[in-house]
């Protein structure tokens, strides 16, 4: 699974919505959604480099993210 596939799992798994990003990448930890190439705990910053990359998925303010679809 990709590191945004795995955003979405958790965003949609914690109840969709807005999410906080600290919970969404410990959530994708805890639950071993992302497994990255040198095997260390995935960080917050990771996550949030992603978000930069996937502007069209993914929506993020004030420490908050979601995906665009499911935020009306």
């Amino acid at each position: 699974m990709t590191l945004h596939e795995a955003m979405i799992k958790a965003i949609n798994e914690l109840g969709g919505g807005k999410q906080h990003i600290q919970d969404v990448t410990d959530y994708i930890n805890t639950r071993h959604l992302y497994s990255r190439g040198d095997n260390a705990t995935l960080p917050v910053n990771q996550v949030s480099a992603r978000l930069n990359r996937y502007k069209n998925i993914f929506g993020r303010a004030d420490g908050y993210i979601w995906i665009k679809d499911k935020v009306y």
